[in-house]
């Protein structure tokens, strides 16, 4: 295995763990939240806020994830409408050309509102937490993505097909 692909390897288990992770701290959250709204009458302050920013990262991570195994959304009507695999190759080219384009829109963007929040020295209302550390989601979650359609890119090329995921990749390399 190569350094790429343990590097690679261990981005993924990283990502897998940190979404677990975020998940439970976002469900029990909203538990918290049902509780202390319906049954005990205790408002959790800052508790909504916290919720829906760390949802951000779990929604970032949730995309850089599904990329990085090729399962994200994906509009395959290519195979509905009968186009011939040439043409399915080329526009799946396309397509992860303007993914990429895309996902380094997403970066430059990010990067400039996270420094101009951080030099803003933004908070959030209730909790006071500065909003880069739930900002910088964005963009680590667009270098991932980046990232990782320059792999899928790459794949396509090297294998000569359109839509390749990681059962065909794992299929071709133990041959």
């Amino acid at each position: 295995m190569s350094k790429l692909q343990q590097l690679d390897a261990l981005i993924g288990k990283i990502l897998r763990v940190s979404i677990i992770a975020i998940t439970i701290i976002v469900i029990g959250a909203m538990t918290l939240q049902v509780l202390g709204r319906y049954f005990i009458p205790l408002p959790f302050y800052g508790l909504d806020e916290f919720t829906g920013h760390t949802a951000v990262w779990f929604y970032m991570l949730g995309a850089a994830y599904s990329a990085s195994k090729s399962d994200h959304i994906k509009a395959d009507m290519l195979e509905i409408f009968k186009v011939p695999p040439k043409a399915q190759y080329v526009i799946s080219l396309i397509a992860s050309a303007i993914s990429i384009v895309i996902a380094g829109f997403m970066i430059v963007w990010s990067y400039k509102y996270l420094v101009w929040s951080i030099s803003k020295h933004e908070v959030t209302p209730s909790l006071h937490i500065p909003t880069s550390v739930f900002q910088i989601s964005i963009l680590v979650g667009a270098v991932l993505l980046f990232i990782y359609f320059i792999k899928e890119l790459v794949s396509r090329i090297r294998h000569k097909q359109p839509f390749v995921d990681e059962e065909y990749e794992s299929m071709v390399s133990n041959q």
